[in-house]
């Protein structure tokens, strides 16, 4: 995918999910992604680097383990 652009990305607090959309080369992009648990909104941030899109999520339980096992909620492959 080349430079993106009409990026729009959000976090649905009471669905747990990443709801990211954009525009390139005339096509458009989505991704609707339910996270495996609660995270904070206004704690999470995005950046534009060229060619890529960093995405930081917070996560809301903060005391507990470190990592997560898995971004999203079910156990299968994507």
């Amino acid at each position: 995918m080349t430079d993106c652009v009409k990026v729009n990305i959000n976090i649905d607090e009471s669905r747990n999910a990443l709801i990211f959309f954009c525009h390139s080369n005339d096509e458009r992009y989505s991704l609707n992604l339910e996270l495996y648990e609660p995270v904070v909104r206004h704690e999470s941030k995005w950046n534009l680097k060229g060619r890529n899109i960093l995405i930081n999520i917070s996560k809301k339980n903060k005391d507990e383990e470190e990592w997560w096992p898995r971004l999203t909620n079910e156990k299968i492959k994507n």
